[in-house]
Formats: structure tokens, sequence, C-alpha cells
């Protein structure tokens, strides 16, 4: 089997612009959350959310813009976080494109969506119904072309087109596990020799009167809405999450075809491991029974037992339930070796990014793998009784990283698991 390793990395998140300010932001603790202003949410009992600010997306991508990108905002996202991984790699041509190949992959997780929800929902009434009947005129109908614009149909050929990759493509709509997912899907495509290289990652922007609704409805965001203090995991004073969005990409290649290339790498990525709860759609299983499978899994596939790992970088919602099954769900499999284990919440400060969640903290484990240090959980300060771990709060700590699994628990009882090692070969440290 090929080894698989990372050779660029690219985000859009709420508390940075690509890999350098995202990094400092997240090691020094700064939280994205802030008043939020997207939309007027006075209806809501949320008005807070960690949403992406100073954010053109012509400052990353030189090409034409299609205008389905000018209605998309995660689309985006994903293309500026594609542009930067790209650059990243050393791969990049001078049109910031993939070199065109049928042996490089496109694997993208993707939430919901703007075009299609806010089109539909210009068709709801003050209760949120539809009104009835859906006018025809073509200046108030419902777009037909919606159906097919929104990411589940669109996205990936659209970035193929503008990033000019020819190879194989998958979307992955796996709720918060998609991201995961993707990285883990072109993992498994890179490992089996189907493949060279692959732009993977995921994207998500619910920040719109609909999808805010939705979220608000399932009742896992916050109201408190205190910026820079709501989103707290595994805090025992915990009142749910803080909304995102943004976008994590990267490149993973071959080991041998990066260094048939002369390009030097992050770090490794030796294992996924996934799973379903198969009970509620809102609530995980609470013995943390699925959860507990995909990161034996992912451990499994890589070769390694729960001595070999020093970090967990936690799917940490800050959600009354999440918080305690996945504890107990560490517990269950690393055993006494979890008294020792790092475990981060990178959601205390970007917010949750849906979709692109699991994208943006597979990266932050490769770089704190790379660095050897770990990013704190903020807003963490009154002990659960059921949260029993090391979530290194407050501050960044320095800790030298063999091996990290990063975990994206999803609506629905979906996980994703990914392990990432340390590379024989890796690229200086980043500023």
């Amino acid at each position: 089997m090929n080894r698989v390793v990372v050779t660029g990395v690219g985000m859009v998140t709420p508390i940075g612009l690509g890999r350098q300010e995202f990094w400092s932001n997240l090691v020094a603790g700064k939280s994205g959350e802030a008043p939020l202003t997207l939309f007027d949410a006075s209806r809501l009992p949320v008005n807070i959310a960690a949403q992406v600010r100073d954010f053109d997306v012509r400052e990353y991508w030189s090409g034409p813009l299609p205008p389905e990108l000018h209605q998309d905002r995660q689309a985006r996202f994903a293309l500026a976080a594609a542009a930067m991984a790209i650059g990243d790699s050393g791969l990049a041509n001078s049109g910031r494109t993939m070199p065109a190949s049928n042996r490089t992959a496109l694997v993208i997780g993707a939430g919901l969506g703007t075009v299609r929800m806010e089109d539909i929902s210009r068709h709801l009434d003050a209760d949120g119904h539809f009104q009835m009947p859906i006018p025809l005129d073509e200046h108030t109908a419902i777009d037909p072309a919606s159906l097919i614009r929104d990411p589940q149909d669109l996205v990936v050929g659209l970035l193929a087109r503008q990033l000019k990759t020819t190879g194989p493509t998958r979307l992955l709509t796996s709720a918060c596990a998609a991201g995961a997912h993707a990285i883990g899907t072109a993992f498994r495509m890179l490992r089996r020799g189907e493949i060279d290289v692959a732009l993977c990652g995921a994207m998500d922007s619910m920040i719109n009167p609909l999808g805010m609704a939705g979220l608000v409805a399932v009742g896992a965001p916050s109201t408190a809405n205190l910026p820079g203090q709501t989103a707290k995991p595994f805090d025992a004073t915990r009142t749910g999450f803080v909304v995102g969005e943004g976008a994590g990409m990267a490149v993973l290649e071959s080991e041998s075809h990066a260094r048939m290339r002369s390009a030097p790498w992050y770090a490794e990525v030796s294992g996924f491991g996934r799973s379903v709860d198969a009970h509620r759609f809102t609530k995980p299983h609470p013995q943390g029974a699925g959860a507990a499978i995909a990161m034996q899994s992912a451990m499994a596939d890589a070769g390694l037992t729960p001595a070999h790992l020093q970090l967990v970088n936690a799917h940490g919602t800050a959600t009354l339930l999440n918080d305690r099954v996945e504890t107990k769900a560490i517990r269950r499999v690393f055993g006494d070796a979890a008294a020792r284990l790092a475990v981060t919440a990178n959601k205390s400060m970007t917010g949750h990014l849906i979709a692109a969640c699991g994208a943006v903290e597979f990266i932050s484990t490769v770089l704190s793998v790379r660095t050897g240090i770990v990013p704190p959980t903020i807003n963490y300060r009154h002990r659960d009784s059921a949260c029993d771990l090391d979530y290194v709060p407050g501050t960044a700590r320095r800790l030298p990283i063999d091996a990290a699994l990063t975990n994206s628990f999803g609506l629905g009882g979906q996980n994703g698991c990914l392990v990432v090692r340390r590379g024989a070969r890796d690229m200086e440290t980043p500023d």
C-alpha cells in the first residue's frame, strides 16, 4: 500500500484566511464569535455567529468567476481554500490551477449551501410555511436551476472546471462528518494506487435565515449570545455551539509522487475510520458506541494502538450530550491511556463549521503534529464530572506529537476519524 502525505493546505475560517493567520490565531486562542451581520437575525434567539469577514475570493483566484460562484458563499470559500492549498503544495501553475491529469482527484464535502435555500426561503410565510400555490411568474417563482446549481450537483463540477482537474471526483454530504469523510476517501484512493494526487476538503455556510432557523429548531446552537464567551466545549456551563462557516482544503499525494517531484510535506495520513451510530438523528449513541468504532477503526487502519497517540482533536461541539458522549467514547477506546492524552476543541474558537469542520480540524491536527503545538480549548473554566480529560484549557501547549487523531461526528450518527503521523521528510515548520 502507498503511504500518503499532506503537501499543501488552505483554509477560509472565522479566525483567519490562509495557514499563517489561521494557525497563529488558533494557537493564540482567538475567538471568531461576533454579532451576526449577514442578515437580520432579530427574530431568532441567536444573534451571534462565527462569520468569515474581510473575504474576497478574487484575492486568491485570478481566473474568471462564473455567475454561480457569486451566488454561493461556501463555493467561494472552497475555491479560495483550494487555490491556497494548491499554491502551498508547489503544484500550481501560473493560473493557480492543478496540472491536468486523470491521476488527480477532487473529493469535496459540502453542506446545504445558500443558493437553493435562499431561493426557496423567498416563498415561506411568516410562520415558515410555503405560500401556496407557488407562483409561476418568472420573477417570483422558484428557479428550476436551483435544483441543479447548489453544491450537491454543481460545486464539484465547478471546481473541477476552475481548477482544471480531469481525474475522478467525489462529493460527500454527510453533515458534520463530511470533511473527514472527504479526506478519508481521498486517502483511501491514494493508498490503493488509483490516483497520485488529491485535492480534498470541505465547505459550508449555514449563516443564512433558513440555515440558522433550522439549526435553532434542532436546539443545538447556544442562545447565550456573548461574543467570545459562548462556545465552551467540555465546560460544565456549556449551552451549545456557535454557528460558523468556512472551508478547508488539502493536497494529499502518494509519498512516491511527492518524492518524485522533490516536494516536502507536513505530515502523513495513516488511518481512516468511519461508522454510523444507528441511534437517534439528533442525539449521539449514549455510550458513544459509533464514535468508539470510528476511532478504533482509524487506529487499526494506521496500525497503531492507543499508546502511540498523544493528541485527540475532539469534535467538541459544546452541546451537553455530545461532549459527555465523546469523552465517554475516548475513555472507552484509550482506556488508561486516556488520562495522558491532550484533547483540544477547535470549535471553541472557530465555531461549528458544520460540513467544513472536519476538514479545518484535520488541517489543525496536521499543523499540531508538524509544529508540536496543541491549540487551547478556550472558555473552559468549570469542570464537568462527566468530562474529565485534559482539554488543554486556556493556553496552547508544546507537546512532541508522533501521532494524533481527529474526530468528526455528524447529525444522524455519521462518524469519521483520521490519524495523522509525523512524516520522515517533513517540510520546515510553518511560520
